[in-house]
């Protein structure tokens, strides 16, 4: 046992100049290795092999925490490969870091406590909690404050959970069983702060990691449209100009096909509704998501388009009716413009 400890300090000294490279400034890598070694004297990290044991030493200095356990990192052995977990609280001081949230938590609800929401032009949230012993999850929600001190929050239910978990190469083992309601509360914060995904490299790494370690899947509305070059309105175009040729029928419209050329026609009309405010079209998309998920109607379309065994599938049912629905809303606003 002493001698795996003095193996593992000796590996990771000679690679300390490597550790020291990855890891930000504010980083104390002397302390960060003393807390790693003193976490992997747990007898079945020590049956890891040493590759992944080093990766995830790596990994930890690249995420720029020293915590193992809540707040920072949890070390979870898959077989004999060592795995680097963020803990969701590490998420959410990422995000508090950049300046796009000033907090967030999320919360568990359990059958019998007093639970109510909406969402819309009035959303509110009520949440009592059942004064006796935890009965099973029903839902779990997320709370978050932004910079100008507005409040928002989202709500998942245990089927949107399991959905999610379904998807997980880890959601039959590992944290999804031993500490299913963390996972809980980690998944509807990633949800929740998926619009500030990107707002700095280390949240990006963070969630990346996250994927990597138990592969969370979320709705992806594909990569972001390039912003255009501005043009010089003020230069001469060299040449003759072109001249209109009437008899040329105008280009049609191409319909999207992929579920990924959809999901970007959803948001790109949104874009275009929320007045070209990134933030505004996210709430739309996330209201109209919402707004189809509840409906029963909706429900019954979605229960009947081929191959669609959860009413809640996001790329067959679900994405066909919220694309038709927010097709509708938009036209309906050009209309009225």
């Amino acid at each position: 046992m002493a001698e795996k400890g003095k193996e593992l300090a000796v590996m990771l000294k000679e690679h300390q100049a490597e550790l020291r490279q990855l890891a930000p400034k504010y980083l104390n890598t002397n302390r960060m290795m003393a807390i790693f070694i003193e976490a992997a004297r747990n007898p079945k990290l020590r049956e890891c092999n040493p590759i992944s044991v080093l990766a995830s030493a790596k990994k930890m200095a690249e995420l720029g925490t020293e915590i193992i356990g809540s707040g920072g990192v949890h070390l979870v052995p898959f077989g004999k490969e060592m795995t680097v977990i963020p803990d969701w609280r590490l998420i959410v001081s990422k995000a508090v870091s950049v300046g796009v949230i000033k907090h967030a938590t999320a919360t568990v609800v359990h059958s019998g406590d007093e639970f109510d929401y909406e969402y819309g032009l009035e959303p509110r949230l009520v949440h009592k909690p059942a004064r006796k012993d935890k009965a099973a999850m029903t839902d779990v929600y997320c709370v978050y404050t932004l910079p100008d001190g507005e409040k928002q929050f989202l709500v998942m239910s245990k089927t949107d959970v399991d959905f999610i978990r379904s998807k997980s190469k880890a959601g039959n083992s590992g944290p999804w069983v031993d500490f299913y309601e963390e996972m809980a509360k980690k998944t509807v914060i990633r949800r929740a702060l998926k619009v500030f995904e990107g707002a700095s490299l280390e949240l990006s790494k963070v969630i990346d990691q996250d994927n990597a370690a138990v592969g969370l899947v979320e709705f992806d509305y594909g990569e972001p449209i390039a912003e255009p070059k501005a043009i010089d309105t003020t230069a001469e175009v060299a040449g003759k100009e072109e001249e209109f040729d009437p008899g040329q029928p105008p280009e049609e419209t191409k319909e999207p096909e992929t579920d990924k050329e959809k999901q970007e026609q959803i948001f790109n009309w949104c874009l275009e509704m929320a007045g070209g405010k990134p933030e505004e079209a996210e709430k739309k998309v996330e209201a109209l998501s919402a707004f189809v998920k509840k409906d029963k109607e909706t429900k019954k379309v979605i229960e009947n388009v081929p191959g669609v065994k959860n009413p809640y599938d996001l790329k067959a049912g679900r994405l066909k009716v919220t694309y038709e629905r927010v097709k509708k809303a938009y036209d309906g606003w050009k209309e009225g413009k």
